[in-house]
């Protein structure tokens, strides 16, 4: 279909679909309020791109993908991972893009906890483009960007500033100002170098006369019928067909005004006569796709209405005639129409189809994270299997680098677990790790409740983690942590040498602090210990650089507390102690240049 009054935007995307070609990638952004055609312009750019033998990928935002981590990324690269045949895959795979397999359908076990976890991820990624770059030029496509979840929009941010070293095309089209969007993640976009920032205006009172006349016919079209749908709609595309759409079915088109943020309650009344029509098998489907977003399959659907497979693809047949949506699997033939069903399900309907979608998906052993969006869109089912596998999903989202998310996962984990559970320690533990790499205000509370809690593991591993995080209150201050430590120490070193270390390190950081512990901590450096393990190492590295030792035996020292490499790995306590080590490597080597 010709795109009406868009010679502008069409001619600005292919200039830098020309560039992407000749090997200059590009950024583009196309920005607009609904309806104004934002998705034609990115499905235009798509045939452009396949008629020039560049590669597509691409993802559509949706509200429920706001709780899937990384679910943008996913929808863009998994296809294509999954697809390649297993030489190719390893090539997309290698070398420092292994960090992105988890996330696009590669080996699980290949992520491991990480303290970079969230660069690693970003890096891997890049590196998995570069290397889909390298056979043919590539076209990323994200469309209703305001729906895309805080880690891809990470993702994007981090690409957009790389763009310029690939043949490559990122288009992500977007509403400036959607509520509930990740508006500083999708400000940065705007502001990455280079970028080509596309605004569709609406159509002309000429334009909306010549998509009045394709649609209904000169004679039933003309001035008067024109005029009074440009009044209506402010020559907003989509809002000028649904009204020529009741216009043609003989109906009498409502007034609308133009489109906003949301959809009006003239598309609403529209979109329900239309629904009004169809039988009431096609009607639950509709309504179904609408709540539980795109990530459903006709098994799916067919569960949650209780329909057989065979009357869910008829009644998706039907919603098809009634251009209600396309494609398969289907989707809505635009957001708005998708929102306008959605408002015909009451609160408590759309609740029961989402417990119903996950109570589904855990019976037919579905990923985590798949199940994991209806838990977070309903309310808490205090059911047994619940908080378990939400923990699970917090524990992969701080293991991909998205704490965030992990967080919301997190916290329904703690509404779905009883006040009694012997676990709920632990979960607070996680919740507050979690809440620090998150930025939450209130993370250093749930640290609290873990170290005063009745597992002392867990007690002294969260100990341990408030002293780098400086979560100290007048009645929990470094003295009481500290002798806490010690108890911990005393009781867990002979079972475990390296979580005494790792407790001993941590208490050692705490008593470095100040001047006023100094005795203190030359007293805990001096306690035997058959072999300094990685953290007490690098203390005494410290201590022996800072002092009259020789350059040596300070090296000596760091390197028994660098070798396990600790900086890296997340061991029980969080953020290891080997900067002392390298601080004192850095005076060891100044000592052998004297």
């Amino acid at each position: 279909m010709e795109l009406l009054e868009r010679e502008a935007a069409l001619g600005l995307l292919d200039e830098r679909l020309t560039a992407a070609t000749l090997g200059a990638g590009a950024l583009a952004l196309v920005e607009g309020p609904p309806g104004v055609g934002k998705t034609a312009l990115l499905r235009h750019l798509r045939e452009r791109a396949a008629a020039r033998g560049l590669r597509t990928l691409q993802a559509v935002g949706g509200e429920l993908e706001r709780e899937f981590a990384f679910g943008i990324v996913r929808q863009l690269f998994e296809p294509a991972v999954l697809a390649a045949d297993p030489q190719e895959r390893e090539r997309l795979l290698s070398g420092a893009a292994a960090r992105a397999a988890p996330l696009v359908g590669g080996d699980p076990g290949a992520f491991e906890p990480s303290a970079g976890a969230g660069f690693a991820s970003l890096h891997g990624l890049y590196w998995l483009v570069a290397a889909l770059t390298e056979q043919a030029p590539l076209l990323l496509v994200v469309d209703d960007a305001h729906w895309a979840d805080a880690a891809s929009l990470r993702f994007l941010d981090f690409l957009a500033r790389r763009v310029p070293e690939l043949p490559l095309l990122l288009a992500v089209g977007l509403r400036p100002h959607e509520p509930g969007a990740e508006q500083a993640l999708l400000g940065a976009l705007a502001d990455a170098p280079e970028v080509a920032v596309v605004r569709p205006q609406p159509l002309s009172a000429a334009g909306v006369r010549t998509l009045v006349d394709d649609q209904l016919g000169e004679d039933r079209g003309g001035d008067a019928v024109a005029a009074d749908a440009f009044a209506a709609t402010g020559g907003n595309p989509l809002l000028v067909r649904e009204l020529v759409r009741s216009l043609a079915a003989g109906e009498e088109a409502p007034a609308a005004a133009p489109l906003g943020e949301t959809p009006p309650a003239s598309v609403v009344r529209l979109v329900q006569r239309r629904i009004a029509r169809l039988p009431a098998a096609a009607g639950a489907v509709v309504r179904t796709l609408a709540a539980l977003g795109e990530r459903r399959d006709t098994e799916l659907v067919a569960a949650v209405c209780d329909l057989d497979e065979r009357a869910v693809r008829d009644a998706v047949a039907t919603l098809r005639d009634a251009d209600l949506v396309d494609g398969d699997p289907p989707a809505f033939v635009h957001p708005l129409v998708r929102q306008a069903v959605a408002e015909t399900v009451a609160v408590e309907a759309r609740d029961e189809l989402h417990r119903r979608a996950a109570e589904h998906l855990r019976g037919r052993g579905a990923p985590s994270e798949e199940i994991v969006v209806h838990l977070l869109a309903a309310p808490p089912l205090r059911a047994p299997w619940v908080a378990p596998l939400l923990r699970e999903a917090g524990a992969r989202a701080m293991a991909e680098g998205a704490p965030d998310a992990a967080v919301r996962r997190l916290r329904r984990a703690l509404e779905e677990q009883p006040p009694d559970d012997p676990q709920r320690d632990a979960l607070h533990f996680e919740l507050g790790l979690a809440g620090m790499a998150a930025g939450d205000p209130i993370a250093g509370e749930h640290l609290r409740r873990a170290a005063h809690g009745g597992d002392p593991l867990v007690a002294v591993s969260a100990t341990a983690t408030q002293i780098p995080l400086g979560i100290f209150t007048e009645d929990d201050g470094l003295p009481q942590i500290a002798a806490r430590l010690h108890a911990g120490i005393e009781r867990f070193e002979p079972a475990d040498p390296a979580l005494g270390d790792r407790l001993r390190g941590r208490l050692l950081d705490g008593l470095i602090m100040s001047a006023a512990t100094s005795d203190e901590r030359a007293r805990v450096l001096a306690e035997p210990v058959a072999e300094p393990g990685p953290s007490l190492a690098a203390h005494l590295a410290w201590e022996a650089a800072a002092g009259d030792a020789g350059a040596a035996e300070i090296r000596r020292l760091a390197a028994l507390a660098l070798a396990p490499r600790p900086f890296t790995q997340l061991a029980g306590v969080e953020q290891p102690t080997a900067i002392w080590a390298v601080m004192a490597l850095t005076l060891a080597d100044g000592a052998a240049a004297l």
